[in-house]
Order: structure tokens, then sequence, then C-alpha cells
């Protein structure tokens, strides 16, 4: 079991311990004593003794699992997140586009990009978040028909002529050899197929596409 859930049960057991003490002294030790004080005083006391029982097991509770929150194996496990390239790409489409991320249909792989900014992904980054009605299928052939192109010509007319929304922006992978790289998953048991469209950089011409690199991401916009 991973650390972090550990300790979560741990301090869930104890603090689950708390109305369960509760009632059962109500049940079985303070019957006989209710003759003697009321229910309004007995309640009260019985709850501050109980709060005082359990203060111990939560401070071995959290002695116990605070170094396997914080030890180097839970680190390299779970890297501190950092939105600084994600940031920094949303900033260039929506500055080049002069929309909002909302407003925006983005082509990615990178799942923070598409975790932290409210762009509409035109392919799921995982099979498993997607709409039923999302029609994956359909939308990796689209873009594997559109990347088969042999010209810029071709593909900017096979990315027209889509019953899919259109594209504002790519966000792509390029490998050392200048071939553009995007990844995807389509449904499949037990798990998802990995898929990756690989897709010529000539295929978007400069009059159909404004083209930057940023965090390492070549970036094609939509020329309006």
């Amino acid at each position: 079991m991973q650390p972090q859930r550990a300790a979560t049960l741990l301090w869930a057991t104890a603090a689950a311990s708390l109305p369960v003490a509760l009632e059962m002294l109500g049940k079985t030790v303070l019957p006989s004593q209710q003759e003697l004080l009321p229910a309004r005083i007995i309640r009260p006391v019985v709850g501050a003794v109980a709060v005082l029982l359990l203060l111990p097991m939560l401070t071995v509770t959290s002695d116990f699992a605070a170094p396997m929150l914080d030890n180097d194996l839970v680190k390299a496990a779970h890297p501190a997140f950092d939105p600084t390239d994600a940031d920094a790409l949303a900033t260039t489409i929506t500055t080049m586009t002069g929309a909002s991320p909302q407003d925006l249909v983005v082509a990615t792989d990178d799942s923070a990009l598409l975790a932290i900014h409210p762009f509409w992904g035109f392919l799921p980054w995982n099979v498993h978040f997607a709409h039923p009605d999302a029609r994956i299928v359909e939308r990796v052939q689209f873009l594997q028909t559109a990347a088969a192109c042999p010209d810029a010509t071709c593909f900017n007319h096979a990315m027209n002529a889509g019953t899919f929304e259109r594209i504002d922006a790519f966000v792509v992978r390029k490998d050392e050899n200048g071939l553009l790289h995007l990844g995807t998953e389509l449904p499949g048991f037990p798990a998802p197929q990995p898929v990756t469209i690989d897709v010529e950089p000539r295929l978007f011409s400069p009059q159909q596409w404004s083209h930057v690199t940023v965090a390492g991401y070549a970036v094609y916009v939509a020329v309006t």
C-alpha cells in the first residue's frame, strides 16, 4: 500500500473511533449513573474524556505517518507539480489567437495544459476521461488522414473537411529528425491502445499556421 494511503487509513480509523466510543459508553457504562446525573451533564463529560483518550492515539498516528509522507521514495514517486510550462503554453496560445482558453480547441497530449487551463482538448490524453459520445476512433482517423497528406494544400483541405470542431492550435513534440508527434489512446481491453500520430512540419503552411517553440513543444496556431 502507498504510504499516504496507509496514513489516511490510520487517521480515518482514529477519527471514526470517537463517535463509536461515545455511543458505546452511553449504552454500556452510563445507564446506571443516569439516576445520579442528567444526560445533559453526562454526555459532555464522556465526550471530553473520549477526546483526551483519542489525542495520544492521533499523536502516535501522526508521528508514525509523517516519515512515510516525507521520504525520498514518496518524493520520487510524486514529484512536485510545476505549472510553469503549461502556463507558458497557455499564454502563447491565447496571445496568438486573441481568444480565451474556453473558446479554443487544442490538439495536444500535454495533460498539464488541459488539466489546469480550460481549453477544449480535441483528443483525450487519457481515454478513461473521454466523453462517451466523443467519437475518439473517428477523431484519430481524421488526424491520421490529414497527417498522411503529401503537401500543405492537402492538409488544409483535410483539416477543413471534417465534421469536428475546428482545431485552433496544435501543441506537439518534435523529435531529433524534425518529425512532429501527437499521442493519444484508443479504447481497448484490458487496457487502452496507445496511438501516436506523426505529422511532417511542412504540412503546416505559414499562410495558415503561425509557429513558435515553447517549453519544448512546437506550437502551431491557426491563422484567423
